[in-house]
């Protein structure tokens, strides 16, 4: 990285351009962490209550990336659930003082009943937990998090795919030759709708113009996704 900690990263200091590429905003806060390739350890109390790591509620030396690498797990849990995992980092916080102690089946069940309603991927979960661990060197490092298991899904889609998986339509046409790769661009983004939008498998309706397609289809979403989605073929007749 750059060797600069941001100290308060959230949703609001993030921007979109408009290829929705993410831009930080607001450095009123940062401070240069690293010089000559050495690690200046940090300290001080500023930042937003919600997303700052337990460090710096303990007035404390830290590591200036990984008090980033924190906010952003704070981040992460907000982006798929639209709610806060905890209060604050603080001890006496009953919510992160399950993630402190590493209880994470207790930390799930404790959470309000809007947020188990989400049903959040295995995979999520565990990368959240990691991000936002209380011992800095726990927590992981960008590029840790970039090769987790969470991003394989669009790992391997080129930027036209990704557009098409993330962006935010109602109704979404996909049109494209054959081998072009538009049957792994709607697993894509049946699989993001599932494991990142929490969409019900019932709510989610494929149409193909072929037989032949509807049934791969459906065979390809079965073997990745696990689900029996609702696939038909244009001018079906019943």
């Amino acid at each position: 990285g750059a060797g600069i900690l941001h100290a308060d990263l959230r949703p609001e200091n993030i921007l979109l351009d408009t290829q929705f590429n993410p831009k930080i905003s607001y450095f009123a806060l940062s401070r240069i962490f690293r010089q000559n390739n050495v690690n200046i350890p940090m300290n001080g109390y500023f930042g937003t209550r919600n997303y700052k790591a337990p460090q710096r509620f303990l007035n404390v030396l830290y590591n200036g990336d990984k008090a980033d690498i924190f906010s952003l797990g704070v981040i992460l849990f907000f982006l798929v659930t639209h709610l806060s995992p905890f209060p604050s980092a603080r001890n006496d916080d009953l919510y992160y003082r399950q993630i402190r102690n590493k209880n994470e089946n207790k930390y799930w069940n404790m959470l309000p009943n809007e947020i188990q309603t989400y049903n959040l991927s295995p995979e999520v979960k565990r990368l959240f937990f990691r991000m936002v661990a209380f011992n800095e060197d726990d927590r992981p490092t960008l590029d840790q998090i970039l090769a987790d298991q969470w991003f394989d899904e669009i790992r391997n889609l080129d930027n036209q795919q990704l557009d098409s998986v993330v962006r935010r339509y109602k109704n979404q046409l996909v049109v494209a030759g054959a081998g072009s790769g538009k049957t792994t661009t709607i697993v894509g983004k049946i699989k993001f709708l599932l494991k990142c939008k929490n969409y019900n498998p019932e709510d989610i309706l494929l149409l193909s113009f072929t037989n032949a397609s509807a049934s791969e289809m459906k065979s390809r979403v079965k073997k990745e996704t696990q689900y029996d989605l609702i696939i038909r073929r244009l001018l079906e007749e019943d």
